[in-house]
């Protein structure tokens, strides 16, 4: 094609689909990999495409629709990958095969192969073929890195088809410590390691891994193949597909294909390798005492306390069964140490929880469900007590003042008193949210949580949930609760979406969650805490981003 003129100059009839198209580094050869049983070479050597010849390199069987990708070397040598968990390494100088081997097996422990709603890294599979997918020459070197989707792992080998590395489960234990791992989706490819790249940047060997189903690229530095270092995640905007590198800017541009679930559309996100402290993740969990990472999927409720602790509620999009994740908020990034599942007085888990906030309460936490009901656990997350409240819109946020009681919210604005026996409605209150600023006609402004800053004061968090472009309204104001009951008067106290936008990313939708942590005149003072719903796979990015607010409460 013409690019200028947008007119086509020259076509070449493959004979078959095409699965994959590389360049090599001296612009001299164009491989395309070909769904039937040949690859096409393309002489573009010459400035003019219509002198431009073909060869094909036949005798390479077996490559089915989802068949073969191909990188080349320097030196013209190219890998290439095959459906039928075979590589091939060819000679395009010549058009030659040098090689053919097997990818071969993998046998994986301590991974998720149940998709039952809970991520359980209790499984294992034996005897898995690799099926390499992805593939890239690590620089000029004769190792070659390959992204393994069925086996949810990469692999390094050399020229000669020696295993060099296997990353085994460390993959999908990342993905899970992360709050990436798709339990919903869970089948034979888990986070469908989908493809590799390899680029120098400042000196630094890089290996970056696409992960689709995680909607996270995995960087690790392989200056010693058989030893590679895991450096950071990079979150994507949905369903990273492909990088490339871009070494003399110091850049990573991953390509996502988005999602035909929601509104989460494909893009490019470019990430800048600096020596500034690294941005992502904003939440990550330890490991448990069984050396796994303590799985945790989104947070649709935020409460904390004066010594940093936060706690968090999950959400139901995950179907995964319902918990309390205990947050040290002071570790960099904040950290989950460990969680509390909900039950009932039998033991036996509570599951499909429409939860929407949470509170610590003398006797443990409160949370209140969307569809109208409001629970009282104990500090271990057994429930005591349930309440059907009356609701305008649907149940938002839960706070707790020792002077007043429980202050429940809803979305539409109102605001009511509950006790701790449960009963509600002993006050109630009206509440005006701010008038629609979106671009988005159908945007909608609605009161998302509360908190208590003690003294009958509450601050309250009310947003549009949208994101991208069309997030305009997200802003936290302080009111007071007078008895007995009316308007409430409000302050504002932060615009948080300003702190959204300066992260650089797109601004993710629903920040729904509010929590203040520390005590008036110590140190700093109090922290306002804000946090989004990552909505579960099919339709977000997965990414939870848990933000301690630039603007002071006290």
């Amino acid at each position: 094609m013409n690019i200028t003129s947008q007119t086509s100059v020259r076509t070449f009839n493959l004979g078959a689909r095409v699965s994959d198209i590389t360049i090599s580094p001296d612009r001299t050869i164009a491989a395309i990999a070909t769904q039937g049983s040949y690859m096409v070479q393309v002489n573009i050597s010459d400035s003019d495409p219509v002198a431009w010849t073909t060869q094909v390199i036949s005798d390479i069987t077996n490559i089915t629709f989802d068949g073969g990708k191909v990188e080349i070397r320097a030196d013209n040598i190219a890998v290439m990958t095959l459906r039928s968990n075979s590589v091939i390494i060819l000679n395009l100088t010549d058009a030659t095969i040098l090689d053919r081997f097997s990818a071969g097996e993998v046998n994986l422990t301590g991974i998720d192969t149940i998709p039952d709603g809970c991520i359980n890294l209790n499984s294992s599979l034996t005897d898995l073929q690799r099926e390499p997918y992805g593939v890239a020459w690590l620089g000029d070197s004769t190792f070659f890195a390959t992204a393994d989707r069925r086996s949810r792992s990469f692999s390094i080998f050399n020229q000669s088809g020696e295993l060099i590395f296997n990353s085994g489960n460390q993959l999908e234990h990342l993905a899970v410590s992360l709050g990436h791992y798709p339990e919903s989706a869970n089948d034979e490819t888990s986070i469908d390691v989908r493809n590799v790249q390899f680029g120098t940047v400042d000196g630094c060997q890089m290996l970056f891994v696409s992960c689709i189903r995680a909607s996270l690229t995995f960087v690790f530095e392989v200056s010693d193949p058989s030893k590679p270092e895991f450096l950071q995640a990079l979150p994507a905007i949905r369903r990273p597909v492909q990088g490339l590198v871009v070494p003399d800017r110091h850049l990573y541009v991953s390509m996502s294909e988005g999602s035909v679930f929601g509104d989460q559309k494909a893009g490019l996100d470019l990430y800048q390798c600096s020596r500034w402290p690294r941005q992502f993740p904003f939440l990550e969990s330890r490991d448990a005492g069984d050396g796994t990472p303590i799985p945790w999927t989104s947070v649709a409720g935020l409460t904390g306390e004066e010594d940093g602790t936060l706690y968090g509620i999950e959400g139901d999009e995950l179907e995964v069964q319902t918990q309390i994740l205990v947050i040290d908020s002071q570790q960099q990034p904040p950290l989950v140490t460990e969680t509390i599942a909900v039950t009932y007085p039998n033991g036996s888990l509570v599951e499909g929880l429409q939860s929407q906030g949470i509170e610590r309460i003398p006797s443990g936490f409160a949370i209140v469900e969307k569809s109208g009901r409001l629970h009282l656990l104990s500090t271990s997350g057994v429930l005591q007590a349930s309440l059907e409240v009356q609701v305008i819109g649907s149940l938002s946020g839960v706070a707790y003042d020792p002077s007043l009681g429980l202050i429940l919210t809803d979305t539409s604005g109102f605001v009511q008193l509950c006790d701790l026996q449960p009963a509600c409605g002993l006050s109630n209150f009206s509440y005006t949210v701010d008038a629609r600023e979106s671009q988005d006609p159908d945007a909608l402004v609605e009161l998302r949580d509360v908190a208590s800053i003690g003294n009958g004061t509450f601050l309250f968090l009310e947003t549009d949930g949208e994101g991208s472009f069309d997030a305009a309204v997200g802003r936290i104001y302080k009111a007071e609760l007078e008895q007995p009951g009316g308007s409430l008067s409000k302050s504002l106290v932060a615009d948080f979406l300003l702190d959204l936008i300066d992260l650089r990313g797109q601004v993710l939708q629903d920040f729904n969650s509010l929590a203040v942590t520390g005590l008036v005149g110590e140190g700093e003072g109090r922290r306002m805490w804000i946090v989004n719903d990552n909505g579960g796979y099919w339709d977000r990015s997965y990414e939870t981003q848990l933000i301690s607010l630039r603007t002071p409460l006290d």
